[in-house]
């Protein structure tokens, strides 16, 4: 396989991207990016199973993502991802198998001035703490 014509025209940031948003990507998203660019699904699919190592899989039932921006990261959302690591039994950017939770990484939610800043299955919450992110979990356990 020449990987040549995937290091052009913007192909590997797009399964990255993917890829980010949920710590996985699914086959009908490789399929989607093999027609945008032309190429081959199978071609594709190796690309993100051999070369990326990015899960191919379905949509984890709950994606977590927390802020790890300087605001953040300042007001302790290193912290937050410590907790859910440990809770989850995951790192950063994996997806817990037990819960079927992704836990990835965000650059910025916009909201710099009330974080750290989570957000669950599209649900954002401000001012988070190791205390009130206990408490979140228990309340949206079924997002």
């Amino acid at each position: 396989m020449s990987t040549s014509k995937f290091l052009e025209g913007g192909f590997l940031p797009v399964l990255f991207a993917f890829s980010e948003e949920k710590a996985s990507i699914s086959k009908e998203e490789i399929l989607e990016v093999a027609k945008q660019f032309k190429l081959d699904f199978e071609e594709v699919r190796q690309v993100v199973d051999e070369v990326l190592e990015i899960p191919i899989r379905k949509t984890p039932q709950k994606i977590i993502k927390v802020c790890t921006n300087i605001h953040c990261n300042i007001a302790g959302s290193e912290k937050l991802v410590d907790f859910l690591c440990q809770k989850l039994k995951v790192k950063l950017g994996e997806i817990s198998q037990k819960t079927d939770t992704a836990l990835v990484s965000a650059k910025c939610f916009g909201y710099c001035d009330i974080g750290p800043n989570i957000e669950i299955n599209g649900k954002m919450f401000d001012s988070v703490t190791t205390q009130s992110l206990v408490k979140i979990l228990k309340e949206n356990e079924k997002i």
